[in-house]
């Protein structure tokens, strides 16, 4: 059995993609890589990314011994086309045509749609296809496909509407909701061309079952390789951990470092706050080096960063999707203490499995408390560390995910028999 897989998601070098996004590509990879005898794999990269012969045939033996298959990969630069530097290109034109829309103009030009096309000629056994932006090139394609799996992963339509009554504002800003209903009527055509559509949360799943009667919908939870447990460190130690290119988590960092650190601080003077994460520059207070708090960067070895915490923060207030940084906390068995936004979609207890603490006055409190009382902190990331194993193992998760691709495969060949 052979595979397409899809993405507009590029990575050009897994040990640097700290993203969430990468984290569920390589999940479906995973998975999609134990149940075939070879995977062709097309990425849309970046305009300033030089594609060459070198570089493709480097990278694809990376990804071959990364995912232990015979890969054969193929680059396309994205659509440069993307926008007219104008109010029209900008608020107008994307109301009637989704190709328009920034994310989705990227593969939805000639070439983009010419290099899927001739792929389509090597007849594989399916299709996966890697977000809704990756899904344009089927869409827009004449030709007939193998069956077309898709990981939509969140409901972009719902994503693009909070999103935009979120800072930061400007006077036309509100114009974007215009655009929401030919998203939202590509989202639905998408969904309904595939054979089946996964997506991370259970709200998400029901959402889209409920309101495009569609049945073919299947929720695949984030996941990640399960760690050796360590013993918990007795440093008072707290990290907030992500990739501060995203909006919410600079926002977040912001409200933890100005707002509710100095008045832990204040209880817990030899306390410490570990910001960890690419792009840290981006956090306004960066500059200042506020009192015990350390700026790691990009962390290079990941299970030396975690051995010195004692809890996990993550008092992110916007953003889609569940927090990776959350479940990696759950499965190192660390306290964890996060907003309502923070737990969206994951399936842990408060005051069992972790601490949900909106309201600023509360969550320092929470903190201070799991930095001071080892046993509870222990419980706490013990009973996260239970939990997450039994819902967030990436290796159980990818067995589901095959089991669900080749039950869909046999139920597609046998309907193709009965018809003729």
């Amino acid at each position: 059995m052979r595979a397409l897989f899809v993405s507009p998601h590029f990575p050009d070098d897994f040990s640097k993609q700290t993203y969430g996004v990468f984290k569920r590509l390589d999940l479906f990879v995973s998975a999609i890589s134990s149940m075939c005898s070879g995977l062709d794999m097309l990425f849309y990269t970046p305009t300033d990314y030089e594609i060459s012969d070198e570089k493709t045939l480097l990278l694809q033996e990376a990804y071959s011994a990364r995912w232990g298959i015979e890969i054969k990969l193929y680059l396309c630069a994205v659509n440069s086309a993307t926008h007219a530097p104008s109010a029209i290109g900008y608020y107008i034109r994307p109301i009637f045509d989704v190709r328009w829309q920034r994310s989705y103009s990227l593969a939805s030009g000639p070439a983009q749609i010419r290099a899927f096309e001739m792929l389509l000629e090597r007849k594989h056994d399916y299709i996966f296809i890697h977000r809704l932006y990756g899904m344009m090139p089927v869409l827009l394609t004449r030709m007939p496909t193998a069956p077309v799996f898709l990981d939509l992963d969140e409901i972009e339509h719902r994503w693009f509407y909070d999103n935009i009554s979120r800072p930061p504002q400007w006077p036309t800003k509100k114009l974007l909701y215009f655009q929401i209903p030919v998203l939202y009527l590509t989202e639905r055509a998408a969904v309904k061309r595939a054979r089946r559509t996964f997506l991370c949360s259970k709200a998400d799943r029901d959402y889209i079952a409920a309101r495009w009667h569609s049945s073919n919908i299947t929720q695949v939870q984030n996941a990640l390789a399960v760690p050796p447990m360590e013993p918990l460190t007795t440093a008072k130690t707290l990290l907030f951990i992500g990739s501060f290119g995203y909006r919410p988590n600079v926002l977040a960092a912001s409200e933890l470092i100005e707002d509710i650190w100095p008045e832990i601080l204040a209880q817990v003077p030899d306390a410490k706050l570990v910001i960890a994460g690419e792009r840290p520059g981006n956090i306004p207070a960066y500059e200042s080096q506020p009192a015990n708090v350390v700026f790691t960067g990009f962390a290079t070895d990941i299970d030396e960063l975690y051995r010195g915490i004692r809890c996990v923060v993550c008092p992110i207030r916007s953003g889609g999707g569940t927090r990776l940084k959350v479940i990696e906390g759950a499965l190192r068995g660390k306290a964890i203490i996060c907003t309502t936004i923070g737990a969206e979609g994951l399936d842990l207890q408060d005051g069992t499995h972790l601490l949900v603490r909106d309201e600023k006055a509360d969550f320092v409190a929470a903190c201070v408390s799991m930095l001071n009382d080892h046993r509870e902190a222990s419980r706490l990331g013990l009973n996260a560390r239970t939990r997450g194993i039994n819902l967030y193992d990436k290796e159980k998760i990818a067995q589901d995910i095959c089991r669900q691709i080749t039950s869909d495969l046999q139920d597609n060949a046998e309907l193709a028999s009965s018809v003729t």
